[in-house]
């Protein structure tokens, strides 16, 4: 079975090394978790906090993905549109539901922030959350330009973030 994501902490050797073990990997989701918690983000006891932002055509398969796993805890849901912040309480009742992504960054329990969103709209969220702290998980495609992409690899060297992108097929 092929993996869902990559997790890279961005050097080459770390890259190829990340790539490898992700080959070996029955469960990105969880490797992307143990990979914060390798990182030094293990509060909560070993679980990861874990945010979404977007909850519109593939958000609810990555929030039961995250919420599924042992080591992950779905805290919250961005979601700016009423119908489908509804839809988020009711799948999932223990997290917070919010329009305001404030919430997530600002949140010191959310390691990990995953964005779900219309690909125009990826680089600022993904730059705020790494400017704030947080390992990102981006869907495809990761950013509309190359320029935008290597702004988000520079600051995740400068801050020592993660960035995950997920790749589904």
């Amino acid at each position: 079975q092929f993996p869902t994501c990559a997790i890279f902490r961005l050097d080459k050797r770390s890259i190829i090394e990340r790539i490898q073990k992700l080959v070996q990997a029955e469960n990105t989701v969880s490797l992307m978790a143990e990979e914060i918690k390798f990182h030094g983000h293990d509060s909560n006891r070993g679980i990861v906090g874990v945010g979404l932002v977007g909850f519109g055509y593939w958000g609810p398969n990555l929030a039961r993905n995250f919420s599924s796993q042992f080591n992950c805890r779905l805290l919250a849901i961005c979601e700016n549109n009423a119908a489908r912040a509804e839809y988020a309480r009711r799948l999932f009742p223990s997290a917070a539901v919010t329009p305001d992504f404030e919430d997530l960054v600002s949140n010191p329990d959310i390691q990990a922030i995953v964005i779900a969103t219309p690909v125009a709209s990826h680089y600022s969220i993904a730059k705020a959350a790494l400017l704030s702290g947080k390992d990102i998980f981006v869907e495809k495609p990761f950013t509309q330009t190359v320029e935008q992409a290597e702004d988000l690899v520079a600051i995740a060297n400068k801050t020592g973030q993660l960035i995950a992108v997920d790749h589904t097929f």
